[in-house]
């Protein structure tokens, strides 16, 4: 009879970061950390794919304190990363720690032994750090007892408990079904919001007909830094390019703008992420 892996809960950044490329973090999860766990004998999961399952926030943090091992992502000084690991830590749970090696140390966990990879993700180094990873995985899974990464034994204080489970009341039930239920339509969504992006016309825009979620004008015209943008005028953007103004909103004072851009489609930007002109947007 096969044995039920164990969870290796997966702290990392999941969203693109100002300083990495595009999908930098996605990679190094598939690449590197994914591998990394299957090696040392457990399931990977991300706070992403509890994400799609449960839209109730309270589901992670419980996935974090309940899991065999947990694998922490220092690189970037994600604010999300670090708290995350502070509630594992808190429990005086067994997580090893990795870090790029463009990510400084971090001073208040610079005592705690982490394992580096390279944030090239070169081919010859990535095997390594495979190896690497799913050593330091194993080694803390076996040697939690020697308590080399946690913060209760340096501080000699009581680990945190968790205590018996809220009953929730009959109303706050129902409004936590009725959230899942929105969420489980707004999954279903997903694959035609993500067409939105994919399917283009010859010339690289949406068409019109394929947007899901309409954009209605209720201006036609806005002015930022001495400049007056209206429907149709040609814009450029650091991230995305150069687009045209299909869209242009009024709310509570606040003026967010439609974008077609050549290379992503739609997009909903505030004001002061458009200029005009024939040169980037910096």
């Amino acid at each position: 009879m096969q044995t039920e892996k164990k969870t290796c809960f997966i702290i990392m950044p999941v969203s693109d970061h100002a300083d990495y490329e595009t999908g930098h973090f996605k990679r190094v999860y598939e690449h590197i950390i994914k591998p990394a766990c299957i090696e040392a004998g457990f399931e990977p999961l991300r706070a992403d794919d509890v994400q799609k399952s449960n839209i109730i926030v309270v589901d992670i943090l419980h996935k974090i304190v309940n899991c065999e091992m947990a694998l922490c992502d220092l690189s970037s000084k994600n604010p999300n990363v670090l708290y995350e690991l502070g509630i594992r830590q808190a429990f005086d749970l067994p997580v090893a720690l990795i870090k790029d090696n463009v990510t400084p140390r971090i001073f208040d966990i610079q005592g705690f032994r982490d394992v580096g990879y390279d944030s090239t993700m070169r081919v010859d180094q990535v095997n390594s750090a495979i190896k690497q990873i799913a050593d330091a995985i194993t080694a803390t899974y076996e040697q939690h007892d020697t308590k080399d990464n946690s913060i209760i034994s340096l501080l000699s204080i009581t680990k945190a408990n968790i205590s018996e489970p809220v009953k929730l009341s009959p109303e706050m039930s129902l409004m936590m079904e009725t959230l899942k239920s929105i969420n489980d339509k707004i999954l279903k969504l997903e694959p035609l919001i993500d067409s939105q992006t994919k399917h283009t016309n010859t010339e690289g825009h949406v068409p019109n007909k394929e947007r899901i979620f309409p954009f209605e004008s209720n201006t036609t015209s806005f002015k930022n830094d001495g400049h007056v943008f209206k429907l149709s005028d040609t814009i450029y953007h650091k991230k995305f390019g150069k687009g045209v103004v299909t869209g242009i909103q009024v709310q509570q004072g606040t003026h967010k703008v439609e974008v077609d851009f050549e290379s992503v489609g739609i997009k909903v930007l505030l004001s002061s992420f458009v200029k005009l002109g024939h040169q980037p947007f910096m």
